[in-house]
């Protein structure tokens, strides 16, 4: 049997519903919070989940995007500021946006933390622009904000520019994105987007899916193991 025929994804893609926690401890007791241990139980034998474990963290009020790794360098390199892997959120704020003002504010960096360790944080607006369905009575745009440092603190960022956050969802990690997934839904990684992983660790040529070894890979690296 080829590797391929039962190789598990190194990553899948979960499309976290608000109110879910995202710890496999969670010692909340409050109504109707949830955490990551439901969606391994739901995930039965498809994904193998309890094979897998969570990448980073995203608020319990927040939802979209959240990954599954079985690579614990691949999940390394995605949790390190450092490499630069950049987070995209859609945050839905009340009223409408000044786009360069915010742009330019946000561009400048925003500080945020408690007296005496604060902390300055930068991102970068992609567009702003008003939800489409809703009333004139209570407008509501949609802004779409890229951001490498400080990943989780987008709405809070939003909130000292003088913007009140309605909704929070995570579309884009990386290479990955949510696309067209539904809330709840769980799905592998696509071969470019594990192919993207790949490089960022920079793992060997065995780890790569079929067909997506990068250029100028070496011939005999190109030799999978059967």
């Amino acid at each position: 049997m080829k590797r391929r025929d039962y190789r598990l994804p190194l990553l899948v893609k979960y499309y976290k519903p608000k109110g879910l926690v995202t710890s496999m401890r969670h010692l909340n007791k409050k109504k109707g919070m949830e955490d990551l241990r439901s969606v391994v139980s739901f995930a039965g034998d498809e994904f193998e989940l309890d094979l897998y474990h969570p990448i980073g963290q995203l608020a319990a009020d927040a939802s979209g995007l959240f990954l599954w790794s079985r690579s614990g360098l691949i999940t390394r390199q995605l949790e390190d500021v450092r490499r630069g892997v950049v987070t995209v959120m859609e945050v839905e704020v009340w009223g409408t946006v000044n786009t360069p003002v915010l742009q330019e504010a946000l561009a400048r960096g925003v500080t945020l933390g408690v007296t005496g360790f604060e902390k300055t944080y930068s991102a970068r607006v992609q567009e702003a622009y008003l939800v489409p369905d809703s009333p004139l009575q209570e407008l509501r745009s949609r802004v779409i904000v890229c951001c490498v440092d400080g990943r989780a603190k987008i709405p809070a960022m939003l909130e000292r520019c003088g913007y009140k956050v309605a909704a929070v969802k995570r579309v884009q990690v990386g290479g990955f994105s949510l696309g067209d997934m539904r809330e709840g839904q769980l799905k592998a990684a696509s071969p470019q987007e594990e192919a993207w992983a790949c490089q960022l660790a920079g793992l060997p040529a065995s780890e790569y899916p079929e067909g997506f070894l990068p250029e100028g890979t070496p011939r005999r690296q190109r030799r999978r193991k059967r």
